[in-house]
């Protein structure tokens, strides 16, 4: 990943956040530090130079004067790069990029102050003699442990550019969905509503599949002719991706739906989704997970030979294989 770290002295909290609403534009996401008065923005497979120059160009609208970019593949040295390598020295240009292999070197000349260690801990620093990044960085991380702590490890790693802070969220994934629409005609009959349904189906279980994910629930919505929309969740016993699970339980949902006008389009959405966890079959096989093939199994024997699966009628006849029907 490309780090791209943007600073300006002049920045306050409100332009920080307007001007990151703006670089959205530019890159595909953004990250606002309000603390150190940072953006940062992510370069990964594109033209960092291109970005940097469109930001630069883009501080100019906002009146942000002395603005700093720097490009690296390690946040802490993309910060330092523009946060105290930048505006203070003339002779350093707008951009700053640090190449791959020299972020340790890069780090090492800077004071150990630019880390912002705790008072406690600088203190400490001074009485050992560790002035520059690079004196903390070259001792190893069990004396650094011994002596300086949690905290003197995390600003250890962070002298030998090694930076685990995740800068940029997870981006979250979008539910499957599937949707139908028709303008010229409409639809009452239940069997070609479960024609169009089918393809739905089809659709989102495959995109389920493809993501690892098992559903939850799902809601059926239809579109009136009436120009309204009738929205029934459907909700099974255990969340699955089975395309013939789903199915068969939506067929069922269906006899039971009162439609207040005719059908226009349909639209299936995923509400809710849960790892695709294989179940057990055996309690004395740790290896035998055969739910999902138990299930795959009912759902065809349903499907060819209808309603076979009944509920065993029991009564208190003394012989096992008399007591059950």
């Amino acid at each position: 990943m490309t780090f791209i770290c943007l600073w300006s002295p002049s920045w306050s909290e409100s332009s920080i956040n307007r001007f990151a609403a703006s670089a959205l534009k530019i890159a595909p996401r953004i990250s606002a530090d309000l603390g150190k008065g940072l953006i940062w923005a992510d370069g990964r497979s594109l033209d960092s130079r291109a970005i940097c120059r469109d930001l630069m160009t883009a501080t100019e609208q906002y009146q942000l004067t002395k603005a700093q970019v720097a490009i690296s593949r390690i946040p802490i040295v993309a910060e330092l790069a523009a946060r105290v390598a930048g505006p203070d020295s003339e002779s350093t240009p707008a951009t700053t990029i640090v190449p791959l292999g020299a972020e340790r070197d890069f780090i090492a000349q800077f004071a150990i102050s630019v880390l912002a260690p705790s008072k406690p801990l600088e203190s400490m620093f001074e009485a050992t003699g560790i002035e520059k990044c690079g004196d903390l960085a070259r001792l190893d991380q069990e004396a650094v442990e011994v002596r300086f702590g949690a905290e003197g490890v995390e600003l250890w790693r962070l002298a030998r550019a090694d930076d685990r802070r995740p800068i940029f969220g997870s981006s979250p994934r979008t539910l499957p969905e599937s949707s139908m629409d028709w303008v010229d005609y409409t639809l009452r009959d239940t069997q070609r509503l479960v024609f169009v349904i089918n393809a739905l189906v089809d659709n989102v279980c495959g995109a389920l599949a493809s993501q690892g994910q098992c559903a939850r629930e799902m809601t059926l919505s239809f579109s009136l002719a009436n120009r309204t929309t009738y929205d029934h969740l459907v909700r099974p016993a255990r969340s699955t991706a089975s395309r013939r699970a789903w199915m068969r339980l939506i067929r069922t949902h269906l006899d039971t739906i009162e439609l207040p006008d005719a059908v226009t389009g349909l639209a299936l959405r995923v509400e809710s989704v849960t790892g695709e966890v294989e179940r057990q079959g055996d309690i004395f096989d740790r290896g035998f997970a055969s739910a999902r093939a138990t299930e795959e199994a009912g759902a065809q024997l349903l499907d060819d030979q209808g309603a076979v699966i009944v509920v065993p009628e029991n009564t208190k006849h003394p012989l096992l294989d008399r007591r059950t029907e």
